[in-house]
Order: C-alpha cells, then sequence, then structure tokens
C-alpha cells in the first residue's frame, strides 16, 4: 500500500495493499490488508479489520472486530466494538458495542444500542 501513517507498536503491521490509512496507537489496523481510507485513534482500534475501507474509529477499542464493514464511524471506548456492517455511525463509549452484521443505523450515547 501507499500513503499509510502508522504510530504505535504494531499499528499497520500486517497492511499488504491497503493505501491512505491513518493508525494512531498501539495495535490499531493492527491486521488490516487490503483496506484503504480507514483512521484509527487508540489502542487495538478496527485491529482485526482485513478489507474494510473508509472507517474511522476512535477510543480504546473502537471498531475492534471489523473485518470486512465500510464506511462505519466510531467515536468512544469499545463503539462498533462487535459489529461488522457497513454505514454504521456509533458515539458514546459503549455505544452499538454487541451489535453484528448491523448497517444503516444510528447510535447516540453512553451505552446506545449496547
Amino acid at each position: 500500500g501507499v500513503n499509510n501513517t502508522g504510530i504505535g507498536a504494531y499499528s499497520l503491521l500486517n497492511n499488504t495493499y491497503g493505501s491512505y490509512n491513518v493508525a494512531t496507537g498501539s495495535f490499531a489496523l493492527n491486521k488490516n490488508n487490503t483496506g484503504g481510507k480507514n483512521m484509527a485513534i487508540g489502542f487495538n482500534s478496527l485491529f482485526n479489520n482485513l478489507t474494510g475501507s473508509q472507517n474511522v474509529a476512535i477510543g480504546h477499542e473502537a471498531v475492534y472486530t471489523n473485518s470486512a464493514g465500510n464506511n462505519n464511524t466510531a467515536i468512544g471506548h469499545q463503539s462498533l466494538y462487535t459489529n461488522n456492517g457497513n454505514d454504521n455511525i456509533a458515539i458514546g463509549n459503549y455505544a452499538m458495542r454487541l451489535t453484528k452484521n448491523v448497517s444503516n443505523t444510528v447510535a447516540i450515547g453512553s451505552g446506545a444500542l449496547y
């Protein structure tokens, strides 16, 4: 990949073809392979992302489990933690934490749609 920025131990460690990614924090975007145009800020944010693109994860373990979901925005500790869907917005600690394969959803507030 090209034009990637990784700051922190093991951030973007497995990136091969993904481009235009920003990973700040230990293990941020750690497993990313081909996903592009992602921004991960925080320890373990977007950790399991493989092919997902255009995601924003801000917070400790935000969007942690996502492997292929696209166009998600998560702000807060473990927001969108287990989700692998598309086009979601989760703002607040634990917002949409346990949702799986959910798309086109907005959750605002601590624990919203937990």
